[in-house]
């Protein structure tokens, strides 16, 4: 593989997604690793609500609708997928 060919891959793979969304690379991984703690936080509650349902009632809802509230506004392109549909 010719260095241009390694360059281009290396640019789809880890670029080109940040910077559809107006950001560098490190802040789109600052960004996605928070989000995805945030989440797992969530879904831990989730999970000990299933087992004591007085515990969390409303809280992993609440953090789910605050995150998609955050990223709804954000300006990301469509996914691919969406585009054909």
């Amino acid at each position: 593989m010719r260095p241009i060919e390694k360059y281009w891959i290396f640019k789809r793979i880890f670029l080109d997604h940040s910077s559809s969304a107006d950001e560098t690379y490190f802040e789109r991984m600052i960004f996605a690793t928070k989000f995805s703690f945030t989440l797992g936080v969530a879904c831990l509650m989730a999970i000990v609500h299933a087992f004591i349902p007085c515990l969390f009632e409303k809280s992993a809802s609440a953090v789910v609708a605050r995150l998609y509230a955050k990223t709804s506004v954000r300006s990301i392109d469509e996914p691919t997928d969406a585009k054909s549909a």
